[in-house]
Order: structure tokens, then sequence, then C-alpha cells
């Protein structure tokens, strides 16, 4: 088994149980137990598991993969209705940032043949506007995150420190009175440059995501220009007043 189904596969057993021990993950591996510790130790360094003694902890969202296919099936229409919404935002002409995930990337697949340059974090983004002759296409390059498609690490930062763009279009793992979170503290650290490096910050996330919490916090309202949801739960009152107080726009469908 190659390293990268190796991981995808500890990623799917941690997510399922929380906790495994190096044993387990050995045998369900069909590998050795220092081969399953190296692995954990990869992971960890990605922000995605915690070692623990003798085994590891899942640190991701447990209800939901981390791996990209699988969270394509996910609120499926839901993405494609945000998607649309988001992409009829931009211009002509346009340089944007388009995050990892699978909401933005179908801000991408809607702004296929568009006359715009796209900077992206995102190998699967990436490939969908690799033969195309109207988008002039940008990939930051960097640590290849296994599974998500998603580049990390410092040359992805260094990257995006030479970058301007109008709009960014950023997913998020939760949205509360705090602000804005995701399940990868790498991914994060990716993101908080994305922030910086454009002047109008754009989340893209389905109303499944407000009033939760994630690992690593993102950022306030005051750095967001507007939320792009399939729909705006009325319970979340709060969180329209702190929008409007920060003049945060909401699209909804």
């Amino acid at each position: 088994m190659l390293q990268a189904q190796r991981h995808n596969l500890i990623l799917r057993l941690l997510s399922q149980n929380t906790y495994c021990s190096l044993a387990q993950l050995a045998r369900e591996l069909h590998t050795s137990v220092p081969t399953a510790r190296r692995d954990l130790n990869i992971l960890q360094k990605q922000g995605i598991v915690k070692r623990t003694r003798g085994g590891a902890m899942f640190l991701g969202d447990k209800d939901a993969l981390p791996l990209f296919q699988d969270r394509q099936s996910l609120m499926a229409s839901e993405k494609t209705a945000i998607g649309r919404l988001a992409a009829s935002l931009v211009e002509d002409g346009d340089t944007i940032i388009i995050d990892g995930g699978t909401t933005p990337y179908q801000v991408a697949v809607h702004l296929q043949n568009r006359n715009i340059q796209v900077v992206t974090n995102s190998l699967p983004v990436a490939n969908l506007f690799a033969n195309s002759r109207t988008v002039q296409l940008i990939s930051t390059g960097g640590l290849l995150h296994s599974g998500t498609g998603v580049y990390l690490g410092s040359y992805a930062v260094e990257m995006l420190k030479t970058v301007h763009a109008q709009k960014a279009f950023i997913g998020v793992a939760g949205i509360n009175t705090r602000g804005f979170y995701n399940s990868n503290a790498l991914v994060v650290e990716t993101e908080k440059q994305i922030l910086a490096a454009a002047s109008e910050i754009h989340i893209v996330s389905d109303h499944t995501k407000f009033g939760r919490n994630a690992l690593a916090f993102l950022c306030d309202f005051s750095v967001v220009t507007s939320i792009i949801t399939d729909a705006f739960p009325p319970e979340q009152e709060e969180l329209a007043r702190l929008a409007e107080r920060n003049r945060v726009k909401i699209y909804h469908i």
C-alpha cells in the first residue's frame, strides 16, 4: 500500500473511532508498527491527528471525512448553488484566490471560460483550469496534503505573500459569534495569508456550519466582506446582528 493510501485509511479509521492504537492501525494497514508510527508522525505535523501513548486521536471534524472525494457528496446541491452565487460576484479581469475544499471548488466550477486570473492552493481547482484558454492559473505549490488536494506549509504561505487579488473565496468548518474556524491548523495558516492577500474576503459555507466550532481559529467578522450560503439559519439571530454590525453582507439562495 502506498503512503498516501495508508494516510487516507488512517484518517478514515480515526474519524470513525476517534482513537486507534498503533497495533490496531498496523493490522488494518497490513504493515509494521514502526511504519504506522511514521505515518502518524507525518499526519500529526499536518495538524490532523494527535499522537498519544500507543496510538493516536483524530483532531478533525468527526462528522465530515477529510477526504475531498468523500466530502463532495455532502450537501452537494447546496454547494453547487453556493458556488454559482459566489461566481456571480466575479467580474471579467478580476484576480481571485480560490481556497481548497469542496465548496470553494464549486465556485471554480462556475467560473470556467471566464476571463480572469485564478490563484489557488487547491490541486483539484488547478486541475479544473489546467487546459483553460481564458483563465490564467497560478498555483501556490507547497506540501500537498494527501486526500484533500490542498497545498500547505511555508512554500504556499511565502508564495501568497507575493499576491494581491480583488477577491478571495474561502471555505470554513465552523462559524460562531467569535468568528470563523477550520479543522486543520496548517490549512488555517495558509488561509490567514489569503486574508492578507485579497481586498474582499468571501466566506462560502452551507448552513450546517453556522453555530459550530472547529479546531483552528481563522478570523473574526471584522475581516470578512460577505458570507455566501444556501440559507441563513433563523435561530442564528446573534450571528446576523454581528454580521450587520461589521458590515458583512449575507448572500443566500
